[in-house]
This record gives structure tokens, C-alpha cells and sequence, in this order.
């Protein structure tokens, strides 16, 4: 783990298998990829900008190597403007790019998915009690953000994205980390550092570190940090 980076060792250690799941991701995969590799089975990460082939999710390809590899969805597609029964609506053709990596030294291998389309279609399809470690920063209401509030539970009109928290929980496993920097929440302790970019993460990691919370149906404590997006980003250990 790099200097801007720490995570209680204890916490972390709890997370073993399970999914990493990340939510209007964009490209930012490479930090959690080499954070959780030992700690996570499959890597999810979903964005609507999407279209394939991505690359290599690593920065650094000489440890690794793909040993798979499955496209199912067109390569390229855009969002649209669509109306059913009269309204508007947003539509994007989906996507799903699996690909499996063995680390050369161990030989550890991980699956790592990356979906194009809404993120809220994306939590659906995972299982329940799978997600162990949920990753959501460096999103927005506007200026080509997602809108969805993944951390809280915010009446919608359209049903995917209402009461989101709520849907999410059930895909988390009972302890679970959960990584977020203040982005589209609503609890006051969750985006008590949302956009303070002269903030760093120990710092906010240090104020928070021996106060707990509650929401949702877990109990909520600061365990680390990891690198700043939208001011630092917080790592949260929550347990049912």
C-alpha cells in the first residue's frame, strides 16, 4: 500500500473472497486492483463509457497474465434519448468484458469484470451477501455525473435508483469495507470532507478514526483511507 493509502490490517484482513464492486468507475481501477488483490475474487467495475476493448486494467502488465477473456454485448455503443409510455428516459446497449488474471509469482488468480451501462443495473446482477469491499468517489449530480446516490436511501421516480442504500445492503456481506469520498451522499459524516482537497486522507482518517456511526442497518467506523478524487477518500468498515 502506498503512502497515500492505509487500511486498519485487521479490517482489511476480514475481507477475504467476495466481490469489489465499483460503480460508475470510469477508469479508475489500478489502486484498488493492487489494494485488494489478496483480498477479493472478482473486481466489478461498471461505467456507461464503456466500449471494448479497454486494455489492460494494470498499470504495470509485467506480474500478470491473462489467462481468459469473454466479450458478450456489442463493443461500442452510446447513450440515447429514448420515450416509452410517454416519457423520457436514458438507454444504453450493455456490455460485459470478463477477463481472468493469474499474478506470475503465486499464481493467485482474480476475475475482473468491467460492464458498460448504468450502475444501478449493474448491482442487480450481482448476487446477494457477495459484495465485501463497495467503492463510490469522484461522482456527481451534474456535469456527466451519475445522480445516483448508492449511499443513501432517496425517494426517485424511477424505481432502480429509489431507496439505492437499501438495495445495496443486501448485496453486501456482513462485514464489509465500504470507500467512498463524500460523493453523492446525504449523512452529514459521510461528506464531512467532500471536496476539502487541502484536506488529506490521514488527516480526515484521523478526525474520524475513534467515532462510529450508524445507517442502514450496520454500524459504521473509519479504518483508512486511500488516494484523494473528490477531496479524501475515506475507507469505512461496516458490520450488519
Amino acid at each position: 500500500m502506498s503512502d497515500a493509502a492505509f487500511i486498519n490490517p485487521d479490517s482489511l484482513a476480514t475481507i477475504t473472497g467476495g466481490t469489489l464492486f465499483y460503480p460508475a468507475a470510469g477508469r479508475d481501477w489500478s489502486e484498488f486492483l493492487y489494494i485488494f488483490f489478496d483480498h477479493v475474487d472478482t473486481f466489478f467495475f461498471a461505467d456507461t463509457s464503456y466500449n471494448f476493448p479497454l486494455g489492460s486494467p494494470f498499470s504495470d502488465e509485467s506480474d500478470f497474465d491473462k489467462v481468459s477473456s469473454e466479450l458478450k454485448g456489442p463493443r461500442v455503443a452510446r447513450v440515447e434519448d429514448r420515450e416509452t409510455d410517454g416519457k423520457s428516459h436514458r438507454f444504453l446497449e450493455p456490455a460485459r468484458l470478463t477477463e481472468g488474471y493469474e499474478r506470475l509469482h503465486d499464481h493467485r488468480r482474480v476475475t475482473i469484470v468491467r460492464r458498460r451501462g448504468f450502475g444501478e443495473y449493474a448491482l442487480a446482477e450481482i448476487p446477494d451477501h457477495s459484495v465485501s469491499v463497495f467503492v463510490h468517489r469522484g461522482d456527481s449530480q451534474g456535469d456527466g455525473g451519475s445522480n445516483v446516490f448508492f449511499l443513501a436511501n432517496k425517494r426517485r421516480d424511477h424505481e432502480p435508483i429509489s431507496n439505492i442504500f437499501q438495495k445495496l445492503s443486501g448485496k453486501l456481506t456482513d462485514r464489509s469495507l465500504i470507500i467512498s469520498d463524500g460523493s453523492n451522499v446525504r449523512r452529514s459524516w459521510l461528506r464531512k470532507f467532500h471536496n476539502k482537497r487541502d484536506t488529506s486522507g490521514a488527516a480526515a482518517f484521523d478526525e474520524l478514526r475513534d467515532q462510529s456511526f450508524h445507517f442502514g442497518g450496520f454500524g459504521w467506523t473509519c479504518v483508512g483511507y486511500v488516494s484523494q478524487r473528490y477531496g479524501p477518500t475515506l475507507v469505512w468498515e461496516t458490520i450488519r
